[in-house]
Order: structure tokens, then sequence, then C-alpha cells
């Protein structure tokens, strides 16, 4: 039996053509891209600058807000002290 999965994110960000592309874990890993991104912007850092903090390179960086890669959590605790930051998972 498939397990359907909750949407987390607006209709706005994904078009119903877009759904069969995208698995739960592509979507997961755009959610954590998103909100790592949002954070190095409030704190005024480059992708340049925060792949100085966790030792990698910037399109290693911009490759994660994009979600084009599936983080280890070793690499998002880094990318969360790096932050200022805890890194925490929750389930809902």
């Amino acid at each position: 039996m498939k397990r359907k999965y909750k949407n987390l994110y607006p209709e706005e960000t994904f078009s119903p053509k877009d759904e069969p592309r995208f698995s739960y874990r592509n979507k997961l890993n755009i959610q954590i891209g998103s909100k790592i991104k949002r954070l190095r912007i409030k704190k005024g850092l480059t992708q340049e600058q925060l792949g100085e903090l966790i030792d990698t390179k910037k399109p290693n960086v911009s490759k994660l807000e994009n979600g084009k890669v599936n983080p280890s959590i070793e690499f998002l605790e880094k990318v969360a002290y790096a932050l200022d930051k805890e890194l925490g998972v929750e389930f809902k």
C-alpha cells in the first residue's frame, strides 16, 4: 500500500504538473534549503562566507539552498552552528 503524505508547501510553490517530478525527499530538501537561505540572509552572510564557515565552497551552499543535495545530519549541524541556530527534528 502506497502511503500518502501531507503537502508541506503552498500551491504556488509547485503546480500540479510538477508533482510527479518531485519526491517527498526532494520537497523536504527544498524546504530545508529555503530555511537555510532565509537564515543566511538574515545573518548578513553571502553564500561564499557561509561556505567558509562550514568548510565548503559556494557552489555547494547554492546546491544546498536550492534543494539539490540531500545533506547529512552532521553537515546540517555545521550549518546550524555557523548560523547560531540549534538543529532539531520534529515529527508531526
